[in-house]
């Protein structure tokens, strides 16, 4: 039930994102500019996720606790 949940939510929202960004960019660098914004955001937030999970895991091992590093 919660991973439906999380798909409706998910899919209203790029939903709404596609006709905001298409917007954004004028029609002769549309395509590129959307492209390279997702990809950079993605290098981004998919390369320091590790970075955030492991500094997570060694600050609550150390006290003790994990629930930190399972709301990450």
């Amino acid at each position: 039930m919660g991973i439906a949940i999380c798909v409706i939510c998910m899919a209203s929202f790029y939903s709404v994102i596609a006709g905001f960004v298409s917007g954004i960019f004028e029609t002769r660098v549309r395509y590129t500019a959307i492209s390279l914004s997702y990809q950079v955001c993605g290098a981004i937030a998919g390369g320091l996720t590790p970075l955030i999970g492991t500094m997570l895991a060694s600050a609550t091992t150390a006290n003790g606790g994990r629930w930190r590093y399972s709301i990450h």
